[in-house]
């Protein structure tokens, strides 16, 4: 049967209300020295996450002897570069979303942003303080989104440039798998025989409907011009009853697969990732081959799964990442990987580290950023070549 733990997860991930932290902190030091010419400033060292490292100071003279020139920027470095850090081990980094110029993340069911090029020195900018407990985000131009997970929980707006909330639509029972498209926010209902809600960003309050009902434990939930999908758990979430659907279809898309979190959407396909840590991808239109892009790893219970034009990024296992088990968290404990959409290439590593846990995941044109849950980091990688 659905798992008990896997739910209180859910919870605590939510409802673990801390006070908000400031922000990322610098390290800035100045050294003044009084003699004679200074010599040129070392080679600035080359940023992580593909940002160019800044020019070496110049030495200081004295009253007689201009001080040396300083030295040239470093060359940007390819690895992640941590463009936010809080408490780790105090500080959960949760749901992240992009849009804009900016990042934007859930840390203790709080809200903020950080400018998607920062190189971690800037303070994050709160949007939202913790007591409102936010859980799956979603933005777009006229705001941010947010679900609050509990028996009566809340989904709520935040147009931009606002500091109050709007509850668009409360009691909802364990909201989750939140997204917008094009004025509309979808969610589902994390239980069995749950429905799939919507409401307009723009309200009114009290206005949400159910699209589809009696699911059987939906999770997130993808939307684009073709329709509305959702994963689902399914009556155990230990055997293969999990899947994908879409609204007004009564067959699944992609059938029979164990507990699924995160699914992402292209023109023609759906790509989802399983709770193996395995990546399946289906077509829209129930017409063609259901293939495995990548094979299982490891226990993934909530993952996240994007696309751009080439390939699909999704967060692997790491040692919170399981529910069921204890997790056998490689050395590295900490992977971002990468496929190609075609099916015709390997999974590849992005990026690994130390973080433990890769909390969720998105990306732009140009960068994949993700945040560590408990290890408390937002990081950002520019996307390798192809």
């Amino acid at each position: 049967m659905r798992s008990d733990k896997r739910l209180a997860r859910l919870a605590l991930a939510a409802l673990c209300g801390a006070s908000w932290f400031s922000g990322g902190c610098a390290l800035i030091t100045d050294f003044d020295y009084d003699g004679i010419g200074g010599g040129g400033g070392a080679a600035g060292a080359g940023a992580s996450g593909g940002t160019a490292g800044s020019g070496g100071m110049g030495g200081s003279g004295s009253a007689s002897s201009a001080g040396g020139a300083g030295g040239s920027g470093g060359a940007g470095g390819s690895g992640p570069l941590a463009i936010h850090t809080g408490v780790k081990g105090t500080d959960n980094y949760g749901h992240i979303a992009v849009h804009g110029d900016h990042v934007y993340w859930v840390r203790n069911g709080a809200i903020a942003r950080v400018p998607k090029t920062t190189d971690g020195s800037l303070p994050a900018e709160p949007l939202l303080d913790a007591s409102w407990g936010a859980d799956f985000i979603a933005v777009d131009d006229a705001g941010v989104y947010y679900t609050q997970f509990g028996a009566t929980g809340d989904v709520a707006s935040l147009e931009h440039g606002n500091s109050s909330p709007l509850n668009l639509s409360t009691s909802e029972y364990n909201p989750i798998g939140l997204t917008v498209y094009n004025g509309s926010l979808y969610w589902a209902h994390y239980a069995a025989g749950a429905p799939i809600r919507t409401v307009a960003t723009a309200g009114p309050a009290g206005s949400a409907s159910e699209i589809e009902s009696g699911q059987p434990v939906p999770f997130f939930v993808a939307a684009d011009e073709s329709g509305v999908y959702w994963t689902y758990e399914g009556s155990d979430s230990t055997a293969a009853t999990g899947g994908v659907k879409k609204a007004g279809v009564m067959d699944p898309i992609i059938p029979s697969i164990h507990a699924p979190s995160s699914l992402a959407l292209d023109a023609t396909s759906v790509y989802v990732l399983d709770r193996d840590g395995a990546i399946w991808k289906g077509p829209k239109a129930m017409q063609g081959q259901i293939t495995q892009l990548a094979p299982a790893e490891e226990e993934i219970f909530s993952g996240r799964v994007a696309v751009d034009d080439k390939y699909v990024y999704w967060t692997g296992a790491g040692k919170d990442s399981c529910v069921t088990k204890q997790c056998m968290c490689p050395p590295s404990c900490g992977t971002i990987y990468r496929v190609d959409k075609s099916g015709m290439g390997t999974r590849d590593v992005v990026a690994e580290g130390d973080w433990g846990t890769a909390g969720d995941l998105a990306i732009d044109d140009t960068a994949i950023y993700w945040t560590t849950a408990k290890d408390a980091r937002l990081f950002r990688i520019v996307k390798p070549s192809p």
